[in-house]
């Protein structure tokens, strides 16, 4: 038997904090981490505090999401 996929609804707000913009990514209004520009690339930081240095924005969302599955 196998399981239906099931959509889950991601936000991405941009938020202004310390001078700086940082888009804020949420599943089912929680949390889940932030994106911020780091020089040439970004950095994300997860709920729980783990920060990933990404080469792009998409990666850094994807990074983001995979650690909120393999943990959420």
């Amino acid at each position: 038997m196998s399981k239906k996929d099931k959509t889950v609804p991601v936000a991405i707000d941009e938020i202004e904090a310390n001078g700086e913009t940082i888009e804020q990514v949420s599943v089912n209004k929680q949390i889940i981490g932030d994106i911020r520009p780091n020089e040439k690339k970004f950095l994300a930081t997860t709920a729980s505090g783990q920060k990933i240095v990404a080469n792009s924005q998409e990666d850094a969302l994807q990074a983001i999401l995979a650690e909120f599955n393999l943990h959420g």
